[in-house]
């Protein structure tokens, strides 16, 4: 670990970028409109042109290698590494891989973003093709792929016929919405029933690098509760608790665990109605039955928000990078006036940060993947970022 912060220090000194002052949590569930530009490629700074060449004689020792076949095999790593495009969710008329998906030219990855109804549109039917049409357009542009299971607001409608205890609530100040209670126990058994049939399918499956387990919370994706007054009490008044909450993360955790073991899986950290309580105990259960393949994962990236808005979750996120791997979404996009606007310094700065921090996965908008006038440093972050684990 060391090692691979001394590398990232070294070519961000070189690098030399400007900072901002980052930007506050949005969000970031919306889909998002595709600016067509053009990215070019640039020439940049490889970290492996710093490290020492070595005395010149390239045969030296070579006779003196000897494989040891008492020595145990070293233990299996998944660490990860890569710049993967935060593109709007995938539906029956929408696409994660869009279009021109060819002309972001520093780009190892897609986020595809399914909403469960879509997947499971009656209880116990399962339609997995939209992620399967997604898995082979980003293997045609030789991507990888990490996949989030929309859940909340985007829960199946039928849980509530099936005896589901639903919440009413108001989303973003004008969007009326219902999620399932996460710790309902209906809602459990077809989640987890879900996850198993998920985990037959796909666990396996080379593209797929990285899962994002997901529970039923306010925009379906991130681990926070947006509620206004009315809400909240009702949410209490259905029962919730930390420990309510956090049981309900540990019965998916382990579902996961079960579907897909040899799968990098993380989960979203936010504190949880005011608190960092929920989000350090599910983090220190993933961190213990699963293990190295379990990772933390920030969705609100910005200086700002890990230095100010969110300093235990960057906590969790500097543990994650210490203890397997850490992955963060930026806040926003620096390319169009969006709900999620940031500046253009905000968004260099923010890679900046998780490069420092031993970060090495990123999730950036498609818009400033596509964007030209930052495509000089998008080229220098992706070789840093490529290089850090090697």
């Amino acid at each position: 670990m060391a090692a691979r912060l001394l590398l990232a220090t070294l070519f961000l000194t070189l690098y030399a970028c400007g900072g901002g002052g980052g930007s506050t949590d949005n969000g970031s569930d919306s889909n998002r409109e595709i600016v067509d530009t053009q990215s070019d490629p640039s020439t940049s700074i490889d970290p492996d042109d710093l490290e020492p060449t070595g005395n010149g004689d390239s045969d030296a020792g070579q006779d003196d290698i000897v494989d040891d076949p008492d020595e145990p095999e070293s233990p299996k790593t998944y660490e990860l590494a890569g710049i993967y495009c935060s593109c709007g969710p995938t539906t029956s008329t929408s696409s994660s891989v869009f279009n021109n998906i060819e002309e972001a030219a520093y780009l190892d990855g897609v986020l595809v973003r399914i909403p469960w109804a879509e997947m499971e549109p009656s209880p116990g039917v399962y339609d997995w093709s939209l992620l399967d049409q997604q898995l082979v357009k980003a293997k045609a542009q030789g991507l990888h792929v990490t996949f989030a299971l929309l859940n909340g607001y985007a829960a199946p409608a039928w849980l509530e016929s099936e005896g589901a205890d639903m919440l009413d609530y108001i989303f973003r100040g004008d969007i009326p919405r219902r999620l399932p209670i996460p710790w309902d126990e209906t809602y459990l058994r077809y989640l987890t029933n879900f996850i198993a049939a998920l985990g037959a399918r796909y666990s396996g499956e080379q593209a797929l690098q990285l899962v994002h387990m997901t529970n039923s919370t306010t925009n379906g994706f991130e681990m926070q509760y947006f509620f206004d007054a009315q809400a909240e009490a009702d949410f209490y008044a259905k029962g919730y608790s930390e420990s309510a909450l956090v049981n309900s993360w540990k019965r998916i955790l382990d579902a996961y665990n079960q579907a897909f073991d040899d799968t990098r899986m993380d989960l979203d950290v936010h504190p949880v109605l005011g608190s960092p309580t929920v989000a350090e105990q599910v983090v220190a259960y993933g961190q213990a039955s699963i293990g190295a393949r379990f990772g933390v994962f920030g969705a609100w990236w910005s200086r700002r928000n890990a230095e100010v808005a969110y300093p235990e979750m960057y906590s969790l996120l500097l543990s994650g990078a210490a203890s397997s791997f850490a992955g963060v979404q930026l806040v926003g996009t620096a390319s169009t006036r969006a709900y999620n606007e940031i500046t253009r310094e905000d968004l260099l700065d923010a890679i900046q940060l998780a490069l420092q921090s031993g970060i090495y996965y990123i999730e950036v908008w498609n818009q400033d993947l596509l964007n030209t006038d930052i495509s000089p440093q998008m080229g220098g972050f992706h070789t840093s970022v490529n290089n850090a684990i090697k």
